[in-house]
């Protein structure tokens, strides 16, 4: 129970070391705290670029993951992106020496073109915990997206 408000703490306080960070950056920080708040094996993060195109962070923890099964995972990740916006829980088979790697998703906004997805080949993974701090991850992040775009219009209009 301690743990899970101290992460919640350090989850809530993130947003204030962003005052000049990009989308990039942003995503980037919450990859970084979940990997460890998690014990996930990986936590991917998929934001929007231009147009129809997704900015891509993924980071790993788990030597028992190696590259190659990453790549397999984050495709498998890309061709479900259609579904993982409603926020799904599903079994990627034999990532790693034989083990299944489970996946959680959380929606980042409302729109469901951005996506917060967490994975472990851990049997309990994701418990109730590790269920809520991947969405208080995807609601910050969704804050702190939608602060940054209207700030980056308010420059915008200033410049006009």
């Amino acid at each position: 129970m301690r743990r899970c408000i101290r992460d919640l703490v350090a989850l809530s306080t993130l947003p204030a070391g962003w005052q000049n960070y990009d989308m990039r950056q942003i995503g980037a920080s919450i990859v970084a705290a979940l990997i460890s708040m998690l014990d996930a094996d990986f936590v991917f993060i998929a934001l929007p670029g231009h147009g129809n195109q997704f900015v891509t962070e993924l980071a790993r923890s788990s030597p028992k993951l190696d590259p190659a099964n990453l790549q397999r995972v984050q495709k498998k990740l890309q061709q479900e992106r259609a579904t993982l916006g409603s926020g799904r829980e599903f079994i990627i088979a034999d990532v790693s020496g034989g083990s299944d790697l489970r996946v959680m998703t959380a929606p980042i906004g409302f729109g469901g073109d951005a996506t917060l997805a967490a994975g472990s080949i851990r049997h309990t993974f994701p418990t109730r915990t590790e269920k809520l701090l991947l969405n208080t991850g995807a609601n910050q992040a969704a804050i702190a997206f939608q602060q940054w775009l209207g700030d980056a219009e308010k420059r915008r209009f200033a410049a006009l």
